[in-house]
């Protein structure tokens, strides 16, 4: 398995990995955080993507995915975060695996980041990460975001 370990701040028990799907060791169904069902489909677009999959000890509790192509705009296709975890553990999750899914896109000089939501997924955590709603109905959101990168002034580009 194919595995890049970030270091994520403010936290001792969670690891971010970047895992390539298209490997045999790659297991979605097992990545998967609870409160969350993987049909066959998205087990087979999950197997050609790449992941950042958050866990606390040996628990998945974020997973998203994109596929990795030759762009300066990455598309998130899965963004996922258990469900069942206590508290304000669920927005905790979110706000780690975002800035993951962020660290990541900047390491491969992704210059705008779309995230495919699902419609019950609260924006407004993502818009206090400086992202934008571009369509929003009650399936589905994508929100996007122009990162900053370095040696780059953070300009306001539409994508």
């Amino acid at each position: 398995m194919n595995e890049l370990h970030l270091s994520v701040p403010d936290t001792r028990r969670i690891d971010a990995a970047v895992i390539d799907g298209c490997s045999c060791a790659a297991d979605p169904v097992r990545s998967c955080p609870a409160g969350h069902a993987l049909t066959r489909a998205r087990v087979r677009h999950l197997r050609q993507s790449a992941w950042v999959v958050l866990t606390a000890g040996a628990t998945p509790i974020g997973l998203a995915a994109y596929r990795a192509v030759d762009s300066d705009v990455r598309v998130v296709h899965e963004f996922l975060v258990d469900r069942t975890l206590p508290g304000a553990g669920t927005a905790r999750a979110a706000e780690l695996l975002l800035a993951s899914v962020e660290r990541v896109a900047r390491a491969d000089g992704i210059g705008c980041l779309m995230l495919l939501l699902d419609g019950d997924e609260a924006l407004v955590p993502f818009e206090r990460h400086g992202y934008t709603a571009v369509v929003v109905d009650p399936a589905v959101a994508w929100m996007r975001k122009t990162l900053d990168r370095p040696g780059r002034a953070n300009q306001n580009q539409t994508h």
